[in-house]
């Protein structure tokens, strides 16, 4: 069995901006005491980041990553080049002029980002217990990514649908009412 390249499960800071918790799968926009708002991202996304992160700043190849992520597993370069795509919106990333992954033409990725261990804040008393900021807003990133968006606006337009329904019925019974009297004076 392969190892995991997220056997790194201690959170980390990207150029102290997001913070990364591996082993929860989440990114979270670090402003220096807050997380706000915190990501879940597919296993596989953190997997990518986590390789890049342990390069430190060196090129990842692209069949590296395929490897320790997708095992060579039939359309991983697809599957990678998705993910990396993903993890930019995520980290509000631009390919063409990037501040956190490069691509490296024909040969990988590298993390521009600086890393850094992320501070951890100790519960009162005496607990030994580490207790991280709480988030704000959890949001599912990467398969249903757009869904509750998507939901949103399905639910505008039924309201918007039974509203016109309602509004056309009475419309119409005032019509009814107002014709009625009018005849009938």
């Amino acid at each position: 069995m392969k190892s995991s390249p997220t056997a790194i499960s201690e959170p980390f800071l990207l150029d102290q901006r997001f913070y990364i918790n591996p082993g929860a799968n989440e990114i979270g926009f670090y402003n220096g005491h807050m997380l706000d708002p915190v990501l879940k991202v597919e296993p596989r996304l953190m997997e990518v980041l986590v390789c890049l992160a342990r390069a430190r700043g060196k090129v990842v190849r692209k069949e590296q990553l395929i490897q320790e992520i997708w095992d060579n597993y039939g359309g991983g370069e697809e599957a990678l080049l998705q993910s990396v795509s993903r993890l930019r919106k995520v980290l509000q990333d631009d390919a063409r002029n990037p501040s956190v992954i490069e691509t490296i033409p024909k040969k990988g990725y590298r993390l521009l980002s600086r890393v850094s261990l992320a501070d951890r804040f100790q519960a009162s008393g005496n607990s030994t217990e580490t207790v991280y900021t709480a988030p704000v807003i959890i949001q599912q990133v990467g398969l249903f990514t757009g869904f509750l968006e998507r939901l949103t606006n399905l639910r505008f337009f039924l309201v918007f649908v039974v509203f016109s329904a309602i509004l056309i019925a009475v419309l119409g019974l005032v019509y009814q009412i107002v014709f009625w009297w009018a005849v009938s004076s």
